[in-house]
C-alpha cells in the first residue's frame, strides 16, 4: 500500500505523492537508449512483457529499470495497429514492449508473473489508482536519482470499456509529464482472502501537459483486445 511522502519531497505543485514498491506492483521506468532524456512509465504484463503508451515513441529502442535491478534493454516494440498519432487516434494509444531479460518481482519470482486484469462491471468502479514516474513540481523532480514510483487515489469522472476520464484528488493531485504508459489499477477484494489486489482497468495516455489536470486513460476493453492478439495468457 502508499505510504505518505517523505516532508523533503514535497513541493508546491505536487501530481504523484506517494511512493510505492516497484517489483511489488511492476511498475517500470522506461526511457530511450539513445539518450535523448525522455521518459516514460509502463506496467510489466509478465516478466519480460510491459505495457505502455504508443506515443512514447515505437521508433526508439528502450531502457527498463524497476528497483535496484539491472537495466534492461528492449528486444521487442509493438504500437497498436491502428495507432498513427495522439491527436488522430487517441482511443488505440497502447504500445507493447518486450524486453532482454525477465524482471523479477517480489519473493524472488524470475517467471510465472502474470498481472490481472479487472473483469467486473466498469459502470461500478468510482476511483482508480494512478501509477507513473512523472514529475513531482513543474518541469523537475525533486527527488534523487531519477524520479520515484508514485500512486495516487483519484475520482472517476466517466468510465467506459474503452476509455475512463478521471478528475484530480481532494489536494489538487493529478497526472503529470512522465506518468505516460503509467498503469490505473483497480483494488479488488475477495471474500475468502484478507489480501485486496490490484487489478488493471487503464493505462494512462493524456492529462494536463505540466499542470495538474483532469486525464484520461485507454480502457480495460481495449486493452484486453489488443492484449489478446500479442501475448500468450492474455
Amino acid at each position: 500500500m502508499p505510504v505518505p511522502v517523505p516532508v523533503e519531497y514535497l513541493c508546491p505543485a505536487v501530481y504523484l505523492g506517494t511512493p510505492v514498491q516497484e517489483d511489488e506492483s511492476g511498475i517500470v521506468y522506461l526511457y530511450h537508449s539513445n539518450g535523448d532524456g525522455r521518459h516514460c512509465s509502463a506496467v510489466l504484463l509478465t516478466n519480460d512483457w510491459a505495457l505502455t503508451a504508443a506515443h512514447c515513441g515505437s521508433d526508439y529502442e528502450y531502457v527498463g529499470q524497476m528497483g535496484s535491478q539491472t537495466e534492461n534493454h528492449s528486444i521487442q516494440v509493438l504500437a497498436h495497429e491502428q495507432y498513427q498519432n495522439l491527436g488522430l487516434t487517441p482511443n488505440y494509444d497502447l504500445m507493447l514492449i518486450q524486453f532482454e531479460k525477465p524482471f523479477t518481482m517480489t519473493g524472488g519470482k524470475s517467471s510465472g508473473y502474470h498481472l490481472p486484469t479487472y473483469n467486473g462491471d466498469v459502470s461500478l468502479v468510482k476511483n482508480v489508482d494512478l501509477y507513473g514516474y512523472g514529475d513531482t513540481c513543474v518541469g523537475k523532480d525533486t527527488s534523487p536519482g531519477r524520479p520515484l514510483t508514485r500512486a495516487l487515489d483519484l475520482p472517476i469522472i466517466k468510465i467506459s470499456p474503452g476509455e475512463l476520464t478521471f478528475g484530480l484528488n481532494s489536494n489538487g493531485q493529478g497526472g503529470a509529464p512522465g506518468d505516460s504508459g503509467g498503469p490505473n489499477f483497480v483494488r479488488v477484494s475477495f471474500e475468502d482472502e484478507d489480501e485486496v489486489a490490484n487489478q488493471l482497468i487503464g493505462i494512462y495516455v493524456r492529462g494536463g501537459g505540466g499542470r495538474p489536470a483532469p486525464g484520461s486513460s485507454i480502457g480495460i476493453g481495449t486493452i484486453k483486445e489488443f492484449l489478446g492478439r500479442k501475448v500468450p495468457g492474455y
